[in-house]
């Protein structure tokens, strides 16, 4: 079957041959020749021949449509396309390619950049990023011999020059990372990944020009018996010029087919051929977050919306609808998105849907928000005011823009909708501030230009649109911090604010004052001191009420507590004073030698300190004389009376 396929491609390519000589009279004299073998019951070979006879079948029929089709064009592409897919079926490598080059050719005759590129991608898809892997030369088109990498390069690098030429910068820029992320993790080639980084900063700087004409879109369906089996009773979402109005683009279907009858949507007969065409609008999601933050620039916003659109819907028509009303539109989902290499897509379902009143307020504050900007770019080159000018239509623009009953501050309320997504409110918050950013834009444009007999409108208008959007000013006010080591200006008190009493500081109620319980004089506690009725508690609990037993006398002999002294206690003992001394001269107290100050530490830091004490004289007198009156733990009561 390859080598009759080259044939009968060679064939209708050198000779001008009608269906009737190549498919009829051709398919008839084969199936004449090989009939006696249909009387053989479950021969292979007659199984063989007439699979290969409907295959010869369909590639002539696909070869006529490509070679001789009379209804233009897009008809002209889409039969090529099912040649190509044929053949690539049939695994004729070389002839699918030639087709697409063929195809390429035809698209850039018709100035159809894009969908020159995208032809160009299924010839790219055949080859892999392998640099090891070789592909023969070709000889239409023409290539050298070289890896399966350069060839895929090769034609990228083309796809891209296509895609900039039709100001496609999506589709450019996915090319571009997908060259870019080869050049850093397959060859390493640095110097090439630099070059697209800077082409694709350059893309993106074109996106925020937004010097881009966005096509326009019609839903076109076709009915009656009168059509092929390919348009009978199908939709399809067909991609129109930006300048292209619904008449014009009725007149162009009715060239394709003369015969077709253009109808409103209602067909009385199912004879003949009847065309509906409705413009559509892509379906944009608003609840995205290129519409949830402010500020962010128009071009940069339907870029996004845009990329590779597959839905489109068209409003039904209604007269008078209320603010807070919910509407209905249909939608239309198609196969594939845009842009296609067919300039159309079929319609793959089709579904009504409710419209909020927010998401109508969000279009009308967009579409007010274009207009009021397209107006101040007209006047904003202008340095000076100039008499032969006219600003009537922009004065007009700029008073309906800030009166409050003709203003989008009446969309304000909508805000506190809850029956919405929060998204789409927050969305419509955002294009609200846009909008107000606009105005203030376009006021400072017209204050400086407009004559002076239009002076007291400029006042007028900016009166008004402080008192409309006072709300979105408000909150649109920036806030700056002062630097460090900067004052607060404080603006000067006037006559009356400085006659006026000055009111007493009010200062917040002071908590009741607490007894302070003093350290030990001789060691310090790193916990800090424990409350005096923390100690008579813990005495009841040990010893009952009626208090501790007596001990026995301690004997002062050298102990390993008393051993264990700072090096600063052996100093001031050195020295003849006591540590306790120098905290009594600290704190007030007398200076008695070896004394133990009651109601100071708790039982744990008191058995130290006799351990720990300085000997003398009266400092055992003294101690014996306390041991011998209520004992080492008669001292807690007394701390709780301190």
């Amino acid at each position: 079957m390859a080598n009759n396929a080259q044939s009968l491609d060679r064939l209708f390519k050198s000779k001008r041959l009608t269906e009737s000589i190549t498919q009829k009279l051709f398919i008839a004299d084969l199936i004449e020749l090989f009939k006696p073998l249909s009387f053989i019951p479950e021969d292979p070979l007659s199984e063989t021949v007439g699979q290969l006879l409907r295959t010869v079948d369909e590639f002539l029929d696909l070869l006529v449509a490509v070679h001789n089709t009379p209804l233009g064009e897009a008809y002209q592409i889409m039969d090529t396309l099912r040649l190509m897919d044929f053949l690539k079926d049939m695994r004729k490598e070389d002839m699918f390619i030639r087709y697409v080059h063929q195809l390429v050719s035809v698209q850039l005759a018709s100035g159809n950049f894009v969908e020159a590129a995208l032809s160009l991608r299924l010839h790219a898809d055949l080859y892999t990023w392998d640099i090891n892997e070789r592909v023969p030369a070709l000889i239409d088109p023409k290539f050298p011999e070289q890896s399966a990498f350069e060839r895929r390069e090769q034609l990228l690098l083309e796809m891209i020059g296509y895609f900039e030429d039709g100001k496609s910068w999506e589709n450019a820029l996915e090319t571009y990372r997908e060259l870019a992320d080869n050049y850093e993790h397959t060859v390493f080639e640095y110097g090439k990944l630099a070059r697209c980084y800077r082409a694709m900063a350059t893309l993106q700087e074109s996106i925020m020009e937004g010097n881009r004409a966005e096509p326009r879109f019609y839903r076109v369906a076709y009915y009656g018996m009168g059509f092929p089996i390919g348009l009978r009773d199908r939709q399809f979402v067909v991609q129109a010029g930006p300048y292209e109005v619904p008449q014009m683009f009725a007149d162009r279907m009715m060239m394709q087919h003369p015969a077709a009858r253009m109808v409103d949507g209602h067909v009385d007969s199912v004879e003949g051929q009847f065309i509906h065409i409705v413009p559509v609008a892509p379906e944009i999601n608003y609840a995205g977050p290129a519409f949830r933050k402010p500020r962010v620039p128009p071009p940069v916003r339907d870029y996004l919306a845009r990329k590779g659109i597959r839905a489109f819907s068209v409003a039904h028509q209604q007269h008078e609808v209320a603010i807070d009303e919910w509407t209905e539109k249909t939608v239309f989902i198609t196969v594939t998105g845009f842009p296609a290499i067919l300039k159309r897509s079929e319609v793959l379902d089709t579904v009504v849907v409710g419209v909020s009143p927010v998401e109508r307020a969000i279009e009308e504050i967009m579409r007010r928000t274009a207009e009021l900007v397209a107006l101040e770019q007209k006047f904003s080159d202008l340095k000076a005011p100039d008499k032969t000018l006219d600003m009537g239509a922009f004065s007009i623009a700029l008073t309906n823009a800030v009166d409050a009953n003709k203003s989008v501050a009446r969309f304000r309320s909508l805000l506190e909708e809850h029956e919405t997504k929060e998204e789409l409110r927050e969305a419509l918050r955002c294009i609200l501030s846009d909008h107000v950013v606009a105005i203030k834009k376009a006021l400072g444009t017209h204050g400086r230009l407009v004559p002076d007999g239009l002076r007291g409108v400029q006042a007028n208008c900016s009166k008004c649109f402080e008192a409309t959007f006072r709300r979105e000013l408000a909150e649109n006010q920036p806030v700056t911090p002062p630097a460090p080591g900067q004052w607060r200006q404080i603006p000067a008190p006037t006559k009356n604010e400085e006659n006026a009493p000055i009111p007493l500081p009010s200062t917040p109620p002071q908590p009741p004052p607490q007894p302070v319980l003093k350290r030990s004089a001789s060691v310090k506690s790193e916990a800090g001191t424990e409350k005096s009725s923390t100690s008579r508690r813990l005495t009841t609990m040990i010893f009952g009420s009626g208090g501790p037993p007596p001990i026995p006398p301690i004997p002062m002999a050298r102990s390993r507590s008393a051993s264990v002294s700072t090096s600063r206690s052996r100093k001031s003992n050195k020295s003849g004073i006591s540590r306790g001394e120098r905290d009594g001269e600290k704190e007030g107290r007398p200076k008695t030698p070896g004394r133990i100050e009651r109601g100071v530490g708790s039982v744990r830091r008191r058995w130290s300190q006799m351990s720990l004490g300085v000997s003398g004289a009266g400092g055992k007198k003294e101690r014996e004389r306390e041991r011998g009156r209520s004992g080492v733990f008669g001292s807690l009561e007394e701390e709780g009376e301190v």
